[in-house]
C-alpha cells in the first residue's frame, strides 16, 4: 500500500509507467469476504503471494511450467518465505452502493472469497464486467475452482461469456519433451462475466456502460446489441459504430492470413498422404 501511494513499487523502480488514470484511490487492506485480520503468505515468486496458505507439496512440487525446467512451480513461485498479518474488508463495505464498471480479480485462489464479499453489489448487478482468474486444479487446502465461481455468479444473474486460456501449461514431472511435441496440461486462465442482459433488469445507462467496456475488450457484436438495448444513441449512430468496428486493419488481415498458412500446408500434405 505504501509503495503504491508513494510510487515506489518494484515495477516503478524498473521503469514501468502505470496507466494515466484520471483518478486513483488505494485502500489499505486486503479484499476478502468479511472484516477480519488474516495472514498474508509472502512467496518466493511475488506474483504467487496469497491469502490461501501454503500450497499442497504433493501437487506443486510436481508441476513444471517450463517442462524441461529443473525448478518446480513450488520452488519457483509458491514456496512461502514469510507471513504478515493484514486487515481484510469485503468489497460491499469498501464500495457500498457504487457501480463498478470493470472488476479484475487475480488473487491466487481467493477469487471466490472476494466475490462472496461483493454479494450485495453483485445481487444488484452493480458490477458490469468481471475478469477473474481461475484454476483447474486445487493446490491450496481450500481452493475453489472455475466451476465454483461460475455457479456462484450464475445464481446472482451473471453470464459467463469467455475463457482466456493464455496461461502456459505445465508438465507433471521434468520432461525432455518440448512444447512443440506435447499438449501441456492447463492449470488456469481468466473468465469473463457480465450481468445476463436477457435475464437482468438493467437500466439504459448500465447497458451503455457495458457496451463501452465490450467495445474496449473487442466484444464488438455484444457491444452493438447492448447499444440497441440501451437506445441512448440513434440507430444511425449505432450503425456507424457497427461499421467502424467491422473494419479489420491491414496489418491484422496480413497476420491472420499468415497464421492460416501452416494449416493450409498441413491440409495439403495430408491430402497427398504425407501429413498425419
Amino acid at each position: 500500500y505504501e509503495k503504491l501511494v508513494q510510487g515506489t513499487t518494484d515495477a516503478a523502480r524498473h521503469g514501468y509507467a502505470p496507466p494515466a488514470f484520471k483518478e486513483t484511490t488505494y485502500f489499505d487492506c486486503a479484499v476478502w469476504n468479511q472484516e477480519e485480520r488474516r495472514s498474508l503468505y509472502v512467496t518466493v515468486g511475488p506474483g504467487a503471494t496469497t491469502m490461501m496458505g501454503s500450497t499442497d507439496h504433493r501437487v506443486t512440487s510436481r508441476m513444471f511450467l517450463g517442462g524441461t525446467s529443473p525448478v518446480s512451480y513450488e520452488a519457483e513461485h509458491t514456496a512461502v518465505t514469510k507471513t504478515e498479518e493484514v486487515a481484510c474488508r469485503p468489497l460491499d463495505n469498501i464500495l457500498d452502493g457504487e457501480t463498478i464498471d470493470f472488476l479484475k480479480i487475480d488473487a491466487e485462489g481467493a477469487e471466490l472469497r472476494i466475490l462472496q464479499g461483493a454479494k450485495n453489489l453483485l445481487s444488484q448487478q452493480n458490477v458490469l464486467f468481471i475478469k477473474s482468474e481461475f484454476m483447474f486444479l486445487p493446490y491450496y487446502e481450500e481452493h475453489p475452482l472455475l466451476g465454483h465461481q461460475h455457479v456462484y455468479l450464475a445464481d446472482l444473474g451473471y453470464r459467463l461469456i469467455d475463457l482466456d486460456l493464455a496461461h502456459g501449461g505445465y508438465t507433471r514431472n521434468q520432461s525432455r519433451i518440448g512444447d512443440d511435441a506435447d499438449c501441456r496440461i492447463k492449470y488456469g486462465g481468466d473468465a469473463y462475466f457480465i450481468p445476463d442482459p436477457d435475464r437482468c433488469d438493467l437500466d439504459a445507462m448500465d447497458r451503455q456502460r457495458m457496451a463501452a467496456i465490450a467495445l474496449t475488450l473487442g466484444y464488438h457484436s455484444l457491444a452493438v446489441s447492448l447499444l440497441h438495448d440501451a437506445a441512448l444513441l440513434t440507430d444511425r449512430e449505432i450503425s456507424e459504430i457497427e461499421t467502424a468496428v467491422s473494419q479489420v486493419p491491414a496489418g491484422k488481415k496480413m497476420r491472420l492470413m499468415w497464421n492460416r498458412v501452416p494449416y493450409a500446408v498441413w491440409a495439403g500434405l495430408k491430402r497427398v498422404g504425407i501429413g498425419r
